[in-house]
């Protein structure tokens, strides 16, 4: 004789063991495959909520007035390397002019 479905059982539900999951005890498991892809998007949904990824390894969140004062100081930053380079590049080349018209 068979065994009765379970989902056919009449009366109370068995109280579930201790250390299972109660999907488990009835029966309801999602196959690997598709547990792994319902994680995935909770990761996805999760990490769209996140803030901004930081801008470097470390890079701590900052307040909005920091960081438009970060981007100040490394704009004039940028600004003063460029400039020094091309001072030196132009001082190159007026003495390379020079040395050519000398020699």
């Amino acid at each position: 004789m068979s065994d009765p479905d379970p989902r056919e059982r009449s009366g109370a539900p068995d109280a579930p063991s201790e250390g299972a999951r109660p999907a488990e005890d009835a029966g309801v498991v999602l196959p690997r495959p598709i547990q792994e892809h319902l994680g995935q998007q909770l990761r996805t949904t999760y990490n769209a909520e996140a803030p901004e990824k930081p801008a470097y390894l470390g890079d701590t969140s900052l307040p909005l007035e920091f960081e438009l004062q970060l981007q100040r100081l490394e704009a004039s930053e940028r600004r003063r390397l460029r400039e020094m380079a091309h001072e030196l590049g132009t001082q190159a080349v007026e003495q390379a002019l020079r040395d050519f018209k000398s020699g």
